[in-house]
């Protein structure tokens, strides 16, 4: 069971429990596991599993390494518009093309993915704009 689902810290065990498994999940020295189940006071631990429970945890950075890649890439697009390569625009009568089919339209609306670059900015902007607003 995941330390971020499931359970509300309601006591200072429960809380205990809570903290144990949520340093599990996120770090991978172990050595905190008997402090928070012996040492840690329990109004402290209750408070802090509270907290972590209402937090929300992400990366400082978009890489491919912490899956960020694979999730994002093709997650976002825009239009825009460009000449349309069937448009003959040639505009004689004998035109085979410009007879056959006269509403051809000389521009078409294109859907394009934002590129990783362009995510990435975006969210370094973000954080760089979350982090001025605890300090």
């Amino acid at each position: 069971m995941e330390a971020r689902q499931g359970m509300t810290p309601q006591s200072e065990d429960d809380s205990r429990e809570y903290l144990v498994r949520f340093c599990l999940e996120n770090f991978r020295d172990k050595t905190f596991e008997k402090y928070i189940r012996q040492t840690l006071a329990g109004d402290f631990a209750f408070n802090l599993a509270n907290s972590l429970k209402s937090a929300n945890f992400m990366p400082s950075e978009l890489t491919a390494e912490n899956g960020a890649k694979r999730l994002l890439l093709g997650e976002f697009s825009g239009t825009i518009e460009i000449s349309n390569p069937d448009y003959c625009g040639c505009d004689i009568e004998e035109c085979n093309f410009c007879r056959d089919y006269p509403d051809t339209p000389e521009t078409i609306l294109m859907n394009v993915p934002v590129d990783w670059t362009t995510i990435k900015d975006i969210y370094r902007k973000i954080v760089d704009y979350y982090s001025k607003i605890k300090e």
